[in-house]
């Protein structure tokens, strides 16, 4: 249970179950020592891991106002106090994952001048889910490095599939629902197992295939209502080849080969 309380110099502090979360003396001064000690002033971009009343948070503001302020909250305690210093904020309360949130709110720029600030007390107050949230943070942190790696090895041909297919493309397809439902189908063994409940239910399916799919597909007669690629390399082009009037989903910065061969194409990010 959070204690709010009045600190020694008149500032608001707080408690959980005891355990201070602020300092009781000051809780500006600890976010002054906090912020020279972890050397904050070196970075530009800033993932708040439970700052409690954000102290920290106003710190960083005080000293970079153009910095960016990502917080993370590991309860619900704090949803109630008000937070006018962080750019996207996210609690175990929202409708949306906390992964969701990151995709939203961090992207691959922001890995430059990049901090990930935990007070040593909430840390030790939410334990676990101080573990859980650093395990995906760092997951989509990788994520990031992999997108920055791809976009650097195809830089060229990104370029030249871009402006290939922005001049070829001339048949769009716009978004549509559907009641039926769908099965995405991927190569690997999962795929072949599912045979026989592809062919048996065919006519009743919305059938989406990744383009190392197709091959299989086709050979047992299923053509599929939908392609989706994004891949910029030679071989994600080979894979499209024996495909004939398909819908396409795909960036312009994808290998589609022969823009004519398909149906229409649904451009995507």
């Amino acid at each position: 249970m959070i204690r709010l309380f009045t600190a020694r110099d008149g500032s608001l502090t707080a408690e959980h179950d005891g355990k201070l979360i602020h300092s009781s003396y000051s809780p500006l001064k600890e976010a002054d020592k906090l912020y020279t000690s972890l050397g904050l002033s070196a970075y530009k971009n800033f993932i708040l891991l439970e700052p409690g009343l954000n102290y920290i948070g106003m710190k960083i503001r005080q000293h970079a106002p153009d910095s960016k302020i990502i917080t993370i909250r590991l309860s619900v305690d704090f949803d109630d106090c008000p937070d006018n210093y962080s750019d996207y904020s996210w609690s175990p309360g929202s409708d949306i994952p906390v992964k969701d949130f990151l995709y939203g709110s961090m992207k691959e720029l922001d890995l430059q001048q990049l901090q990930i600030v935990s007070l040593p007390s909430t840390a030790s107050i939410y334990r676990t889910a101080s573990d859980r949230i650093n395990q995906i943070i760092v997951q989509h942190i990788r994520e990031l490095h992999g997108n920055i790696t791809t976009v650097s090895g195809f830089n060229s041909r990104l370029y030249r599939n871009f402006f290939k297919n922005y001049l070829s493309i001339d048949r769009y397809l716009t978004a549509e629902t559907s009641d039926s439902a769908a099965f995405i189908a991927g190569s690997g063994p999962g795929l072949s197992g599912s045979l026989d409940f592809l062919k048996k239910n065919r006519r009743r399916l919305l059938l989406i295939a990744l383009p190392s799919s197709i091959d299989f597909l086709l050979h047992h007669g299923l053509t599929p209502d939908f392609v989706v690629t994004t891949d910029p390399g030679f071989y994600a082009a080979r894979h499209l080849q024996n495909l004939d009037d398909t819908r396409l989903a795909a960036p312009y910065t994808a290998n589609i080969g022969n823009p004519e061969a398909f149906e229409k194409v649904l451009t995507i990010n």
